[in-house]
């Protein structure tokens, strides 16, 4: 999720299915994304978060929310969005992902 990749996983890619999901441009900032993508000989979604910045896919967004640290300081961390809603953006992406890696038909959603 809207990281880097550093491992020999760029050279070989992967057979089995993979999901990347970031920031609204990452792959366009970040080479290493569509390196990968065109090595996945399986199942393959890129999909991004409108909105999102690159610290919403941590728990600082909760950690804020939940120390209720200043408006200011929220808005460095999460950009406006709501860590709950964000974490729940996140938790049903994956289980949709899952659902479709394990044999159901791939949801809506994806």
């Amino acid at each position: 999720m809207d990281g880097r990749f550093f491992s020999s996983v760029l050279e070989t890619g992967l057979d089995r299915p993979f999901l990347l999901l970031g920031r609204p441009g990452h792959s366009d900032q970040d080479p290493t994304w569509p390196v990968l993508y065109e090595k996945l000989r399986r199942s393959r979604i890129e999909m991004t978060v409108a909105g999102a910045i690159h610290s919403l896919f941590t728990d600082f967004p909760l950690i804020v929310e939940s120390l209720k640290l200043p408006k200011s300081t929220a808005e460095l961390v999460a950009g406006g969005f709501s860590g709950q809603k964000m974490d729940m953006v996140v938790k049903k992406v994956l289980m949709a992902f899952c659902e479709f890696v394990f044999g159901n038909p791939a949801p809506e959603l994806l």
